[in-house]
């Protein structure tokens, strides 16, 4: 549904629709572009829209932002990155619930969940990473700085090194 995943910056607001039906195509998904100083929202889609694609369930503008940015997850949800590969966290960024629950961001065993670049600091707040696979670090591979607080990194997998984390020596 539309704002299963919002990104904040500064008056700007990115808020993902994956159900949304695009050229004929149900829930080819969609993200909106929202203005606080009363600018019409103006929607983005996926240049190959199709059927269940979900464009927009994770909203990976958030690395061509300037500056930290925040992606709020709804509650209790499962995000699927089987098909979308993992996520290259490539500036600050803060993934969070709106309040409480947990939401879960799973690999299924298909990628790693998340690599943090060296020089950005990624925080997750009540999420739990899981279904990751790799050579290192199947849940997290951290290059940068990363915090996790009410949340969990569990069920994850790796060849050599760091099941759930593998902090590089640099970071």
């Amino acid at each position: 549904g539309f704002g299963a995943s919002v990104s904040v910056d500064g008056e700007r607001v990115l808020a993902g629709a994956p159900g949304t039906a695009v050229a004929g195509q149900l829930d080819a998904g969609a993200a909106y572009t929202f203005q606080f100083d009363g600018g019409n929202a103006v929607q983005l889609v996926s240049p190959t829209p199709q059927a269940g694609g979900a464009f927009g369930q994770a909203v990976a503008a958030a690395n061509g932002l300037a500056g930290p940015d925040t992606i709020v997850l709804a509650n209790g949800a499962t995000y699927d990155i089987s098909t979308s590969g993992e996520l290259d966290i490539e500036d600050d960024l803060n993934i969070q619930t709106r309040a409480g629950a947990q939401a879960t961001i799973n690999a299924f065993g298909a990628d790693r969940v998340m690599t943090i670049l060296g020089g950005v600091t990624a925080t997750v707040v009540n999420i739990r990473i899981t279904g990751g696979i790799s050579s290192e670090g199947g849940g997290v591979s951290n290059w940068g700085t990363f915090n996790a607080f009410n949340s969990s990194i569990d069920d994850n997998e790796a060849v050599s090194d760091g099941g759930g984390i593998y902090n590089a020596a640099s970071s």
